[in-house]
Formats: structure tokens, C-alpha cells, sequence
């Protein structure tokens, strides 16, 4: 009985010393809006969407890639071999990196809720919190800013690839 009274105790002094959502701290809850962008900005860069529009001129790019250069194309060798190269080395490196993107954002979600639960039951103090919040912002922040650095270099190519395909179509009608 002694126990079950205890237990009682214990739980009613937690509940007490409870925060609700609105009442944590506004610097934990621009963090987890600043991770849940984050996550966002990685959705739009959907790896099959990004390469499936690189493989509307792909054609293109491996037949100028495996030609001997055509002085009388010097143009399309220089300046759309190379637009077409650049395109497929900015899907390349968000390759490589997607997936670590991925993993540190999850991370911090995770982390992220870990700390909302050891804030509701005020387990840490204020100085843990805002070194905690702090470094993890930093993290998040730049995964942002490297998100939309590879984001924007793979959307300014994505827009232009129909018009370097008409441009293409035009001067190579016979590759599909």
C-alpha cells in the first residue's frame, strides 16, 4: 500500500512540474519549425524527380559526350556539353549527400523530441537547454543553407532542360 501511495506521489509531482507545447521555450520551437523546413526543402529535391528530368537530354549528352568534336558544332560542344556536364556533376554531388542530409535531420528530429520531453518534465536546466538548442540550430542551419545551395544549382538546371531539349531536338532530330 505504501508503494501504490508513493507511486501516487510520484506521479502527481510530475504532472505538476509539467510545461504544455506552447509554454517551451521559443528558441526549441523555431528549432523544430527550422527541422521540419528542412526536411521539407529535402523533399523537393526528390532524387528520382531531379534525375528524371536530367534524363530528358541524357541522349543528348551521352552522343556529344562519345563524338569526336565537330568544328562546325563548336557552340553546341562548348557551351551545352558543358551546361550538361555541370548539370549532371550538381545531381552527382546531391547524390552523395542526400543521404547524410537525410540522416542528420532525422537525427535532430529525434533528438528534437527527446529534449521537448526533458523540457515538458523540466529535466534540464536552462544552461543545458540553450547549449543543447544552440549547437543543434547551428547543425540544422547548415543543412539548410547546403540544401539550398545544391537546390537552387539542380532547380536552375531543371528549368532550362525542355528548352535545351527543343535546342537539341533542333539540331539533332534523329537522337531519342
Amino acid at each position: 500500500m505504501k508503494k501504490l501511495v508513493l507511486f501516487i506521489s510520484v506521479v502527481s509531482l510530475t504532472a505538476c512540474n509539467t510545461l504544455s507545447e506552447e509554454e517551451l521555450p521559443e528558441s526549441f520551437r523555431f528549432l523544430k519549425e527550422d527541422v521540419a523546413s528542412a526536411q521539407e526543402s529535402l523533399n523537393l529535391l526528390d532524387s528520382s524527380k531531379v534525375w528524371g528530368d536530367f534524363e530528358k537530354i541524357r541522349p543528348y549528352y551521352d552522343h556529344l559526350k562519345s563524338t569526336e568534336f565537330d568544328s562546325a558544332m563548336t557552340e553546341v560542344y562548348i557551351k551545352d556539353l558543358t551546361w550538361m556536364n555541370r548539370y549532371e556533376r550538381a545531381l552527382q554531388k546531391w547524390g552523395t549527400r542526400t543521404e547524410g542530409y537525410v540522416y542528420q535531420i532525422e537525427r535532430s528530429a529525434k533528438q528534437l523530441e527527446d529534449l521537448g520531453h526533458d523540457l515538458q518534465h523540466q529535466l534540464l536546466d536552462s544552461t543545458e537547454m540553450n547549449t543543447f538548442i544552440e549547437t543543434e540550430h547551428q547543425a540544422i542551419d547548415q543543412i539548410v543553407r547546403d540544401i539550398q545551395e545544391r537546390g537552387g544549382e539542380i532547380f536552375f538546371y531543371s528549368e532550362k532542360v525542355d528548352s535545351m531539349k527543343a535546342r537539341l531536338d533542333s539540331i539533332f532530330p534523329d537522337i531519342e
